[in-house]
């Protein structure tokens, strides 16, 4: 199967077993669109001390490293077939896939729980703007 096959696949799936899941997702990514536009620095020093691999990053090249869109999007396809009570992510990052999997979740299980970890206050703050 070709990876552009699979891409279509996983969306056809999302969209099939939950719509309103997957409009989140779309609003999710419409946030992350707009991440590599921005060119300010990502540890400007109104939190405090930066952490080491945070020092003179723009909060756009900090993006580069997030999960792409399909992984993004795959791991709330699993989130939906698992059903977890309870999800720890270590390294938040940016925050893309534990919104996405905060709203897939949430949508199946009232009782769900995320707690996410991250020990840069700059990435935390970025993240809390995709939430």
């Amino acid at each position: 199967m070709h990876a552009n096959d699979i891409d279509k696949t996983i969306i056809d799936d999302l969209q099939k077993i939950n719509k309103k899941a997957y409009n989140s997702f779309r609003k999710i990514e419409e946030k992350r669109a707009k991440i590599p536009k921005n060119l300010d620095l990502l540890d400007d020093g109104s939190l405090g001390p930066f952490v080491l691999y945070d020092k003179n990053l723009t909060i756009s090249a900090a993006n580069g490293a997030s999960k792409p869109k399909l992984a993004s999007e795959f791991l709330g396809l699993l989130a939906l077939n698992s059903s977890p009570q309870t999800l720890l992510e270590l390294r938040t990052h940016m925050g893309i896939s534990s919104a996405q999997l905060s709203i897939v979740l949430d949508n199946e299980n009232s009782k769900f729980k995320i707690t996410t970890f991250d020990d840069s206050p700059y990435r935390q703050r970025v993240a809390k703007t995709i939430h």
